[in-house]
């Protein structure tokens, strides 16, 4: 480094900033487009059809997902199911929203909740996320709602796939799927420390 000129430093300090950038850029796009495909494995099931979207207003509707119901911001959005037999204490649903709160009731009682308290009940202003529902076997047979609600009209009103399977199966396929995005920000911490010292080095000299 130290028979490089300033002008080198330069080109070579752009050129890792560049990287960089393009890195961040892909890891986002690869992790939107995940979140909107339901997960590749045999280890679990999708759970897409069959779902009764409840409106009190023009009556209850089946549907498959995933669904966009077209509703406005701040509306809450009810689907309901029947909990699958075949399941074990280790099953959970999976599914991933951007910008929802969610809750899910099972036989009316509440199993799991996201942008959820008692001062705000659907309004912690929630960020994109992956949710692991447990439905252990007590469940089994149950009746599902799981209700959704955004703040913000792109998002509001829109249900995304749901699978179910055993928890270790689902934790390793999303793993291995953002494998890719694990690697480049590892990548990305390597080329900001290496961009920090070529900064110093070109401060010194």
């Amino acid at each position: 480094m130290h028979n490089l000129t300033r002008k080198q430093l330069n080109i070579l300090l752009l050129i890792l900033c560049t990287i960089a950038v393009l890195i961040v850029l892909v890891c986002g796009i690869t992790l939107h487009k995940n979140g909107e495909a339901p997960l590749d494995s045999g280890s679990f099931s999708e759970f897409e059809d069959s779902w009764v979207l409840v409106d009190d207003i023009h009556g209850d509707s089946a549907i498959s997902l995933p669904y966009d119901t077209g509703r406005a911001s701040g509306e809450l959005v009810t689907i309901t199911h029947r909990v699958p037999e075949k399941i074990d204490d280790n099953s959970v649903l999976y599914f991933r929203t951007e910008f929802q709160a969610v809750e899910v009731k099972i036989n009316d009682i509440i199993v799991y909740s996201y942008g959820v308290d008692e001062k705000r009940p659907f309004g912690k202003a929630p960020v994109p996320v992956y949710h692991m529902v447990g439905i252990g076997e007590e469940y089994s047979g149950g009746n599902i709602s799981i209700i959704f609600e955004s703040g913000y009209d792109k998002y509001s009103g829109e249900i995304p796939v749901i699978s179910y399977g055993n928890r270790g199966d689902i934790l390793y396929s999303i793993w291995r799927e953002n494998a890719f995005i694990f690697i480049m920000s590892i990548l990305l911490v390597i080329f900001s420390i290496a961009a920090a010292i070529i900064w110093i080095f070109m401060g010194r000299h």
